[in-house]
């Protein structure tokens, strides 16, 4: 073998090694960790999204195992707020909200829940029911219809006393989310329906449908700035992403009604179906506007730019409340005459398919996620959930009588513990309490004691108020927050039943009111003291 031969030999054998040398460092390395089922199922559902997405846009933001969501319900023949925590579908709390609690919205950052009290406009059991048959085929609303469902709700003989109707009805109320206290009641215009935060939260719209307006309120200050005159019916409405453009849906004309917010002049009346009811806003910068049609069951999809309808299409009969997928991909509509939801392609108008929930329903919302559909049912008291990934519901929840707005927020609530006994208001709002009960929480007393009792005849140990029962709503002032306990009594129950009713009509969330008064606190024994 000559010289050239052998470092030809030699390179050879060197590279052999070397191949062996990385074979064997393969095989040595140490084995990675088996994925648990958790994370295999994560990839393999990953995968399977991944493959879906080519088919079809994305309607849902992937949910974590425990959302933590809560729903706000107002019910309103009971005159109160629902609010459940949607992973347990537990009821946490039932808190009186004045006279008929009609819409819902929430803050951009879901620290406040607006809630519109709308007094008798659509007060009767019936209204919805009656308004569902009644419309005619030209969407326009018959002599039983909503327009003219608006009775006067029964008063008892013991409620004639004098009650502010501004602070009771015809109102906007603020509920911080996390512990449900009433932070502002604004009076605004007649028949309140829809409340509109703005998206930089600094204010407030609410369409008075009745009267046919929209007060503007600041809340920084919980002040109307101003008042928005001839409309035409205006329900639901929407704003623009820079919050520029306010968008109505006007009924009486059956159309999108445009408002400058900076000059609060009508800019612009886009003429779309019958009976305008629901509406959403989309696109990049709020400029699609999706319209709910009631009386003929169609979806109007408006360029607001240029006033340019790009479609009117046929959802479904009763076509009410709608709400868009994060992505605006596809559109949500609650259809009151089919007991159903209509899943829509957004850019099309297609019905893509129904769910079926509970009676009459006519408002939902979607979680910010996109995972979660909401539905109130008014014929039958529920709320029905929807898991968006799905198309299915998943849970329904009974709730109170006249279930109708419904809102989500990510902040969950947590009432105010009292040493008073932990019972569901009544259906005025208020909680009655015995004896017993009394006397029990006076020995760690956290609350505020109220005599209401006219003339005075006597006080209960530890009174810390006496306020004449007719007089409860001038003087509310002297009571403490509206979260606060608060015990009233007076001789035999009568006048203090008036006052607790008031009490809780007003907003104070922890009424409470002594069964019997102090005839039955001196019946077993206990002393009345006489000043």
């Amino acid at each position: 073998m000559n010289r050239k031969e052998l470092i030809l030999t030699s390179l050879l054998a060197l590279l052999i090694f070397v191949l062996a040398a990385c074979s064997n460092q393969s095989a040595i390395a140490p084995e990675q960790p088996a994925q648990s089922e958790s994370q295999q199922s994560q990839v393999d559902k990953s995968a399977l999204q991944s493959d879906d997405q080519s088919e079809k846009p994305a309607i849902a933001a992937e949910k974590s195992e425990e959302p933590q969501w809560t729903i706000w319900v107002a019910n309103g023949i009971d005159d109160n707020l629902s609010v459940v925590d949607l992973s347990s579908g537990v009821e946490l709390a039932r808190l009186p909200a004045g006279i008929n609690p009609h819409i819902l919205a929430a803050s951009p950052d879901g620290s406040v829940v607006y809630v519109i009290n709308a007094g008798q406009h659509d007060r009767d059991p019936n209204a919805h029911a009656d308004m569902s048959a009644s419309e005619d085929s030209n969407g326009a609303a018959s002599a039983e219809g909503e327009m003219s469902g608006m009775h006067e709700a029964e008063a008892s003989p013991d409620m004639l006393m004098a009650i502010d109707n501004d602070v009771e009805a015809n109102s906007l109320w603020a509920l911080e989310a996390a512990t449900g206290n009433v932070l502002a009641r604004v009076p605004v215009g007649g028949g309140p329906t829809h409340p509109i935060p703005s998206p930089d939260g600094q204010r407030v719209y609410v369409t008075n449908t009745d009267e046919g307006s929209v007060t503007v309120i600041d809340t920084n200050t919980w002040e109307v700035i101003a008042a928005i005159p001839d409309l035409a019916e205006p329900h639901d409405g929407a704003l623009s992403l820079d919050g520029k453009w306010l968008y109505l849906a006007t009924s009486a004309d059956s159309t999108m009604t445009m408002v400058d917010t900076e000059t609060f002049e009508i800019s612009n009346k886009v003429s779309v179906g019958t009976r305008p009811r629901g509406l959403a806003a989309g696109g990049e910068q709020g400029e699609l506007v999706y319209v709910t049609n009631k009386g003929d069951g169609t979806l109007s999809k408006i360029d607001a730019p240029s006033g340019e309808v790009i479609y009117t299409a046929p959802v479904g009969a009763g076509a009410h409340a709608v709400r868009l997928s994060p992505d605006g991909s596809r559109a949500y509509i609650a259809l009151s005459k089919a007991d159903a939801v209509a899943i829509v392609d957004a850019a099309t108008g297609d019905v893509l398919g129904t769910i079926a929930v509970g009676k009459i329903p006519e408002q939902l919302d979607i979680s910010a996620d996109g995972g979660w559909l909401l539905v109130s049912n008014n014929g039958d008291a529920t709320i029905s959930v929807i898991d968006l990934a799905q198309e299915t519901v998943t849970r329904t929840i009974p709730v109170g009588q006249g279930a109708y707005g419904i809102q989500t927020t990510w902040i969950t609530l947590t009432p105010t513990i009292s040493s008073l006994p932990d019972l569901a208001p009544n259906s005025d709002g208020f909680v009655d309490i015995n004896v017993q009960q009394l006397q029990t929480a006076l020995s760690q007393k956290d609350f505020t004691l109220v005599n209401v009792h006219v003339p005075y005849a006597g006080e209960i140990p530890d009174t810390d108020l006496f306020i004449p029962y007719d007089l409860i709503q001038s003087q509310f002032d002297a009571l403490p927050n509206q979260d606060s306990p608060i015990v009233v009594y007076c001789r035999s129950g009568s006048m203090s039943t008036m006052a607790a009713t008031v009490l809780a009509r007003l907003g104070y969330s922890n009424v409470f009111e002594l069964d019997g008064g102090f005839n039955a606190w001196q019946a077993v024994g206990n002393e009345l003291i006489v000043n």
